[in-house]
C-alpha cells in the first residue's frame, strides 16, 4: 500500500496534498484497460480526448520505466482528474503478490482518489473474437459484477459507437465541470479576497462573455447560410431536368428559404457587411418566387447562381470569425488569478471549493479549444467541397477533369485534416480513396479518374456532413456557457 508520502493514509484515504493541484495545464485523463486485446480502442479514446484539448495518459505512451508495472500506472493515475476504463473479455495481468490484476487496481485507486470515472464495457449480445477472451472468464465477470454496482457503465457494440459513446460522456461531462465551477463561485463570492480577485479581472470576464455570445450568434449566422447553401445543390439537381412537378417542389424550397432568412434576420448585433448581404439576399427571394410563378428556368437558374455567390464567401468569413474569438479567449488570465487566491485561502474550508472552479475554467479552455479544433475541421472539409465541385465542373464524357490547378492545395487540406482523427472509419476509406485517385493521375488514366473522382467525392461530401453536424451540436453547449458567467457579473455589479 503507498504511503502518506504519496498522498494516501495507511488506511488507504486521499490527503489534500494528493487531491490539491496547479490548474494551469490541460484536463488529463487516464485510460485504463487490458493491453493487447483494446490497444486499438484506448487509440479510439486518445484521439477523443484529444480532440477535446485533453491530455491522454495510456500504459502506450509510458516509456521505459525503472519502476514496478502497478507502481508506474498508480503514479501516472495520481497526475490525472479523470479516469476512462475500457473493459472487454480480459481481466489482465495479475502481478506476483497481488490478488487484483492491475486493470482492477487502477479503477479502485482512481475511486480512492475520488477520480470521476467513465467505463465502458462492451455489450454481450454482440460478436467478440475468442482469441481475445480469457480461458476462464470467472475473473473477468466477477469483476464487472462488482464495478456495475459502483459506477454507471455504458455499454458499446463496435470500435465507431464506444467513440461516439466516449464523444458523448466526455461533452457531457464538459458541461457539467462548468455549471460546478459556477455554482461553487457563487458559494464564495461574498469572500472580499475572492471578490477582489474577480473584480480585477472583471474586463476579461466581460471579454470571455463578449466571447461566446459572438461565438454562439455566428454558429446561428453559419447554420443558416450553410442551409441556404443546401438550398443551392438541392435546385441545381432539380435543374438537370426540369419536370412538371419540379417547380411545386421549389415551391417547399421558398418556404425553407424564408425560414432561413428569418433566423440570419432574429441574429442579435450583425455588422454592417453582414446586414449588407442578408439584405441583398432578402431582395432576390421576389425574383426565385416569379421564376417559380411563370415557370422561367433561366431566372431560376440565375437567381440561385447569385444566391450561391452570395453564400459561399460569407461563409468563409464566419468561419474565419469562429476560429479567431475562440483563440482569443483569454481563459488563462482568469485561471492564473485562480491560483492565486487558492494560495491565499490554502488550508482553509474554500480551498476545495476555489480548486472546484478551477477544474471548471480548465474545463471551458477546454471546451474553447474544442470548438476551434471543430471549426478547423470544417472549414478544411468545406474548402474540399469546393475544390472537388470545381473539379467535377470540369468533367465531360471526352475530357478528363483537370485536377492540375487544385491538386496541391487539395492535399494539403487532405493531410490536415488527417490530424483530426485517423482512426475514423469513413476518414480511412477518404484517405484510401486519395491515394488511389493520386496514382490514377499519375498514371494519366482517363477513365480511372473520372470513376475513382466520383467515388472521392461522395465520401467527401459524407464528412464534410459529419463535420458540419458535429458543429450545429455544438451550439447548445456555447448558450449554457455564457449565461453563469452574466451571473457573477451581476452579483458584482449588484454588492
Amino acid at each position: 500500500m503507498l504511503n502518506e508520502e504519496d498522498g494516501v493514509d495507511s488506511m488507504g484515504s486521499v490527503t489534500e496534498t494528493a487531491r490539491f493541484r496547479p490548474s494551469e495545464r490541460p484536463i488529463r485523463v487516464f485510460i485504463g484497460g487490458t493491453y493487447e486485446d483494446l490497444k486499438d480502442y484506448r487509440q479510439l479514446a486518445t484521439d477523443v480526448c484529444n480532440a477535446f484539448g485533453y491530455l491522454p495518459i495510456v500504459m502506450d505512451h509510458f516509456g521505459p520505466i525503472d519502476k514496478t508495472a502497478v507502481r508506474a500506472s498508480l503514479d501516472k493515475l495520481r497526475e490525472s482528474d479523470l479516469y476512462v476504463g475500457i473493459f472487454a473479455y480480459r481481466y489482465g495481468y495479475i502481478p506476483e503478490g497481488s490478488e487484483l490484476s492491475i486493470v482492477e487496481q487502477e479503477f479502485r485507486y482512481a475511486a480512492q482518489l475520488r477520480i470521476a470515472r467513465l467505463c465502458f464495457v462492451h455489450d454481450p449480445t454482440r460478436d467478440w473474437a475468442p482469441a481475445k477472451m480469457d480461458s476462464d472468464t470467472t475473473r473477468i465477470k466477477n469483476f464487472k459484477a462488482a464495478l456495475e454496482t459502483e459506477v454507471v457503465r455504458v455499454l458499446f457494440t463496435t470500435p465507431d459507437n464506444f467513440r461516439a459513446e466516449l464523444t458523448r460522456a466526455l461533452a457531457k461531462r464538459m458541461q457539467s465541470g462548468v455549471d460546478a465551477a459556477f455554482e461553487a463561485l457563487s458559494t464564495f463570492i461574498e469572500r472580499p479576497e475572492v471578490r477582489k480577485t474577480i473584480a480585477a479581472f472583471r474586463e476579461v470576464l466581460v471579454e470571455i462573455i463578449r466571447s461566446f455570445q459572438v461565438l454562439t450568434w455566428e454558429k446561428e449566422r453559419h447554420d443558416a447560410l450553410h442551409e441556404i447553401g443546401l438550398l443551392c445543390d438541392l435546385i441545381a439537381s432539380e435543374q438537370i431536368q426540369l419536370r412538371p412537378d419540379s417547380w411545386k417542389n421549389f415551391g417547399e424550397v421558398d418556404a425553407s428559404f424564408g425560414g432561413f432568412l428569418d433566423r440570419l434576420s432574429l441574429v442579435p448585433e450583425p455588422t454592417l457587411p453582414q446586414q449588407a448581404w442578408i439584405d441583398r439576399l432578402r431582395r432576390s427571394r421576389p425574383h426565385f418566387q416569379t421564376a417559380i410563378q411563370e415557370q422561367d428556368p433561366d431566372l431560376l437558374r440565375n437567381t440561385w447562381k447569385g444566391i450561391r455567390q452570395e453564400v459561399e464567401p460569407q461563409l468563409s468569413v464566419i468561419n474565419n470569425v469562429l476560429t479567431a474569438r475562440t483563440a482569443s479567449i483569454p481563459l488563462k488570465q482568469i485561471i492564473g488569478a485562480f491560483d492565486t487566491v487558492s494560495e491565499q485561502l490554502a488550508g482553509s474550508y474554500l480551498e476545495r471549493t476555489v480548486a472546484t472552479f478551477e477544474g471548471g475554467l480548465r474545463e471551458l479552455a477546454a471546451l474553447a479549444f474544442r470548438l476551434r479544433t471543430l471549426v478547423e475541421k470544417h472549414d478544411c472539409w468545406q474548402q474540399i467541397d469546393t475544390y472537388l465541385k470545381l473539379a467535377l465542373g470540369t468533367t465531360t464524357d471526352k475530357e478528363a477533369p483537370d485536377l492540375a490547378p487544385c491538386w496541391r492545395p487539395l492535399s494539403c487540406l487532405v493531410e490536415s485534416v488527417t490530424k483530426t482523427g485517423a482512426s475514423d472509419r469513413r476518414l480511412a476509406q477518404f484517405l484510401d480513396a486519395h491515394h488511389a485517385l493520386e496514382a490514377a493521375i499519375q498514371a494519366s488514366d482517363f477513365a480511372a479518374v473520372s470513376s475513382r473522382l466520383r467515388d472521392y467525392s461522395s465520401l467527401a461530401i459524407l464528412l464534410f456532413l459529419a463535420a458540419d453536424n458535429e458543429l450545429k451540436d455544438f451550439n447548445d453547449e456555447l448558450l449554457q456557457v455564457a449565461v453563469p458567467l452574466a451571473r457573477i457579473l451581476q452579483s458584482l455589479d449588484e454588492s
